[in-house]
């Protein structure tokens, strides 16, 4: 068993653990903690990725209105690409990302369904710099990340969502990297 895959069962065991007895936030717009699961294509290359995050509720509204409200969480991820032109690449991140709920029941009669977009910036810690025929610069680098997407009552979310790797030129090369992925999220 490769220490991927190790890691990968490690992750899914201990998000099991810590979230299988979490009470739910009081909204129903999704919960205090969540598990979220990505699976996308790196945009040069088509290269799979997959992505692994745990999220944690700012647990605050900002911004309240009619329309919808601001909100953010904190996400810890594990993300894998599989290269096919040099040894896959794995990293740790660490990101606080913004998000604005729109209720859709602002828009028809459907309640404990809403829309979301998230848009957020952190760092992330790779094992090797370098990405198929591309080099990164760094092991350490920024990652952004847009989103939108909808969710339905406290636990479920399905959204489209673009990442961008880069160290914004504080290494000497700079060659960034960005994936599309689909994810589904389930939160407590």
């Amino acid at each position: 068993m490769s220490l991927n895959k190790s890691l990968n069962q490690c992750f899914f065991l201990f998000a099991i653990y810590c979230f299988s007895s979490v009470p739910a936030y009081a909204d129903n717009h999704g919960g205090t903690f969540g598990l979220h699961f990505y699976n996308g294509k790196e945009t040069g290359n088509s290269d799979p990725m997959q992505r692994y995050t745990l999220t944690w509720s700012f647990d605050k509204k900002w911004l309240e209105s009619d329309n919808g409200y601001l909100t953010g969480r904190w996400e810890l991820s594990h993300t894998r690409w599989e290269l096919y032109l040099q040894e896959d690449n794995t990293g740790w991140a660490l990101n606080p990302v913004f998000r604005y709920v729109i209720p859709a029941n602002r828009f028809t009669d459907v309640k404990n369904v809403y829309y979301f977009f998230d848009a957020g910036i952190g760092v992330i810690k790779l094992d090797h710099r370098g990405f198929e025929q591309r080099d990164l610069g760094s092991k350490w680098l920024f990652e952004d990340k847009l989103a939108a997407g909808i969710g339905f009552g406290k636990h479920y979310e399905l959204a489209l969502s673009w990442v961008h790797y880069s160290n914004a030129n504080l290494a000497g090369v700079n060659d960034g990297a960005s994936m599309f992925a689909v994810n589904y999220a389930l939160t407590f």
